[in-house]
């Protein structure tokens, strides 16, 4: 990652001019995440929201929920707004790869690894605000919470499972190179938008759409070594 900071500063750096030029307030969003075995850090991304003083925006979050900044958007597309996790990286909170860092609306998994800044699941779902978009806010609410984490947290489980250097290194250049993987995440929502009723049993546990994960990941490349 060192060799790749004569490259990343000058981006960082413009892109955190440009969000200060084109919105009122701070230059980057600091946000209280969950690291490994259940630690908490601060987690910094350059901000895609307007600053709001005395409001929360959201925990759920599609591309028509949420008052988005004028380049934000832009940034969230492109990731450019995780840039400066690369100092959380370079202070031990995160690793290059890893389960993605949770918020507390979200619920606290926890893992023996250090969360990343990609791993299988940041892949399958890198399109969810764009997808999750579709739904009504009914439909939403149940299917983040029923569906969309757990099945990040299954994902990235089976991944760490079955880890090898060499497929970490090939998650990085997946990522880099935007070869999303969203068929999966496309999939598992639609199946909770068609059968909501499958989703949970009487019992809570969860159901039919996340029984397909194994399934819509058997052609994927083989899961990631905790700590690149």
């Amino acid at each position: 990652m060192l060799a790749a900071l004569p490259v990343l500063a000058p981006l960082a750096l413009a892109v955190a001019v440009v969000v200060r030029v084109t919105s009122p307030g701070p230059v980057l969003f600091l946000q209280r995440r969950t690291a490994q075995f259940g630690r908490v850090f601060t987690i910094a991304k350059f901000r895609t929201l307007v600053h709001l003083k005395d409001k929360h925006h959201r925990p759920i979050t599609t591309l028509n929920n949420q008052p988005f900044t004028s380049i934000g958007p832009f940034l969230r597309k492109w990731k450019l707004d995780e840039l400066p996790q690369l100092i959380n990286v370079l202070l031990g909170h995160m690793s290059l790869v890893g389960p993605r860092p949770k918020i507390a609306e979200h619920g606290i998994f926890i893992f023996s690894c250090r969360p990343g800044l990609t791993g299988m699941a940041t892949l399958a779902f890198a399109e969810e605000e764009a997808i999750l978009s579709r739904l009504s806010n009914d439909e939403l609410d149940a299917c983040f919470y029923n569906v969309v984490l757990p099945a990040k947290q299954q994902i990235d489980a089976e991944y760490a499972a079955r880890a090898t250097l060499l497929s970490d290194l090939q998650l990085l250049v997946n990522s880099v190179l935007r070869r999303w993987q969203t068929p999966t995440a496309e999939k598992l929502i639609r199946l909770a938008a068609l059968a909501p009723q499958s989703v949970t049993n009487q019992s809570g546990a969860l159901n039919k759409p996340l029984d397909a994960i194994p399934n819509l990941l058997a052609d994927s490349a083989p899961v990631s070594s905790p700590g690149i």
